[in-house]
């Protein structure tokens, strides 16, 4: 498939990187920064532009990979209905891009992405389109670059990006929390990081409902006490650890039996 991508970020980046080794032509990278545009094009073989009219004619798909307020203002001036259009946005609609083409969707990494992520990284791929042409191509080109391929409407792909922040977004919260702690409290944060792992790994095999230790599952009060007593001096801690603890009895109180 030839491929044209709008963005020179990090999403963009490692999309461009996976479509490139998997054989797909990347005909243009589209970019307001003339030299992140240049590189990434470089990578790929491709032409750098900075004008959607510059976009080639070969191109089969065009992918939107910037941020949520960038789409709304490309979707505001591109049009290709020559081309599948896809954004790669959990929590924006496809729709946004009715005016871009004929055939439209969604191309979403369900992957927490960075400077640091390599282009070998395992990405399941959430994919929507406005018709079964667009949906059927999409799911072709995402099973190029991953083995884990679904299907999920906007109402799915909302649902799942709220989980996403969940497990994502307000677990590393809770680390950096822990970090600081244990900065202040001249405790070594690295000798968390095996049980960190270990949870994780769990979970591959495990609801995390079968995954519970600690003093709030055993109703250890006393322990839970003496916690709450070394936190005094984190005023963030201590009411996010009360609350935690006692949420956490209550829910494993009320969990029907494994």
């Amino acid at each position: 498939m030839n491929i044209t991508i709008i963005g020179t970020g990090k999403v963009a980046t490692i999309l461009a990187q996976k479509l490139f080794s998997a054989t797909h032509k990347i005909v243009g990278i589209v970019g307001r920064n003339k030299n992140a545009t240049q590189n990434l094009a470089t990578q790929c073989n491709a032409l750098a532009l900075n004008m959607f009219d510059e976009i080639p004619n070969e191109t089969d798909l065009i992918l939107i990979a910037v941020s949520d307020t960038g789409i709304m203002e490309i979707a505001n001036k591109l049009s290709h209905q020559n081309a599948i259009v896809v954004h790669t946005a959990g929590a924006i609609s496809k729709d946004l891009l009715i005016n871009c083409s004929e055939n439209f969707g969604i191309l979403y990494p369900l992957q927490s992405i960075t400077i640091h992520t390599k282009s070998n990284v395992d990405i399941p791929f959430i994919i929507d389109g406005n018709n079964d042409f667009t949906i059927k191509s999409l799911t072709k080109l995402a099973n190029t670059i991953s083995a884990n391929v679904a299907f999920g409407n906007d109402d799915y792909r909302s649902k799942l990006h709220v989980a996403a922040v969940l497990v994502n977004n307000f677990t590393n919260y809770i680390y950096a929390l822990a970090e600081d702690f244990c900065a202040t409290e001249n405790v070594d944060f690295k000798l968390l990081q095996p049980i960190i792992i270990e949870t994780a790994n769990r979970l591959q095999y495990q609801s995390p409902k079968n995954v519970f230790t600690g003093p709030a599952i055993r109703k250890d009060e006393v322990t839970i006490e003496k916690h709450l007593d070394i936190l005094n001096h984190h005023p963030k801690l201590k009411p996010l650890y009360g609350l935690l603890s006692n949420s956490l009895q209550e829910y494993y109180q009320n969990l029907s039996p494994q």
